[in-house]
């Protein structure tokens, strides 16, 4: 039986923490369940999907639409798209079946890669190995809101979607589109060419012309904590705020989107050798509470410069340092400190 390998690339990078990633952990689910009533995509397709963060690996092997599961996607800082490709083309040449004087090998793959930003890796040694892969696999780039470098996508595919979600629901609509892509590709497997689905006006787009690839994805600051009581990690998210160009200050402010748990294997995922940036508290406004304890404020700055929780004013231990401090509530004349922020 010759299969269709469908390869899901994805971004799991921490500008992703929060609704969009919960959204594509469901929707992988989603589409694998609308896939196994499909006759022709239950016959030929196989799944496997790769992530990548500041670390690139396999979260799911290529295997059947009966057998395939669905994973937890993890979250990691930084985002080696290089490290993704890489990896993509490693089980590209492992797992699909080439054509011989013997056997007629799998059907052309389909990759499908997510992405919401830049690479922070060297991408031109994989862009450059990827040359040799455009005619064994066909690559589909959705480009997820207005910061992924799209400069780079375009080198590497000439179907790049761009998929601004604006209004509940457009993530499920996304979703749809890739399940009746992938449903198609399964009905046209000898044509040898790209089937996609007509793409839903508003929520996702045709790239007409690569846009200008950003030096820092300013559209959000992602800062990561840890819960004083249990030592574990938690990722707090800051949203650029709109505001009229007579009230705009010389440097974008940020309003608080929420604080969100992330497993202790956020490290594992992400990238040592960055160097992060920093930001000021002076521009991150609001607040949230710990999501692993009671603790009422996730935003205590220690004299080590890590973030933790804390209950109120008082004497607190740092779980990074483990030294003693004394914390209270920033007055509005406060200066500010830098603190390390994402590499996204």
């Amino acid at each position: 039986m010759r299969r269709l390998p469908i390869f899901f690339l994805l971004d799991v990078s921490e500008s992703m923490v929060g609704e969009d990633l919960r959204s594509l952990e469901t929707g992988v689910g989603e589409i694998v369940s609308s896939l196994r009533g499909d006759a022709h995509a239950l016959e030929t397709v196989h799944l496997s999907v790769l992530a990548f963060a500041g670390q690139a690996r396999v979260l799911t092997p290529l295997m059947d639409l009966v057998t395939f599961y669905a994973p937890r996607l993890p979250v990691g800082s930084g985002t080696s798209l290089g490290a993704g490709l890489n990896l993509l083309m490693d089980e590209i040449d492992r797992k699909v079946v080439r054509r011989s004087a013997t056997q007629k090998g799998d059907y052309r793959p389909f990759v499908y890669l997510m992405t919401d930003g830049r690479p922070t890796d060297d991408i031109e040694p994989a862009i450059k190995r990827w040359s040799g892969y455009e005619k064994r696999a066909a690559l589909v780039a959705v480009a997820i809101g207005e910061h992924a470098d799209t400069t780079v996508l375009a080198r590497l595919t000439p179907h790049v979607i761009m998929f601004n979600h604006r209004n509940p629901g457009d993530f499920e609509e996304m979703i749809r589109w890739v399940t009746a892509s992938i449903s198609a590709q399964s009905q046209a497997v000898d044509s040898g060419t790209v089937s996609l689905a007509k793409t839903p006006t508003g929520v996702l787009d045709l790239l007409k012309g690569p846009l200008s690839k950003t030096l820092l994805d300013d559209r959000v600051v992602v800062l990561e904590g840890k819960c004083q009581r249990h030592k574990a990690p938690y990722l707090l998210k800051f949203a650029e705020l709109q505001v009229p160009a007579a009230m705009r200050a010389e440097q974008s402010m940020y309003g608080i989107v929420g604080a969100y748990a992330v497993s202790d294997d956020y490290a594992a995922w992400s990238d040592p050798a960055l160097v992060a940036p920093t930001i000021n508290t002076s521009r991150l406004l609001g607040g949230a509470g710990c999501p692993h304890c009671a603790n009422r404020f996730a935003f205590a700055v220690c004299g080590c410069g890590k973030l933790h929780c804390i209950g109120g004013d008082g004497e607190a231990t740092c779980p990074w340092c483990s030294k003693l401090g004394r914390y209270c509530i920033a007055s509005d004349e406060d200066p500010g400190q830098d603190v390390e922020r994402g590499r996204g």
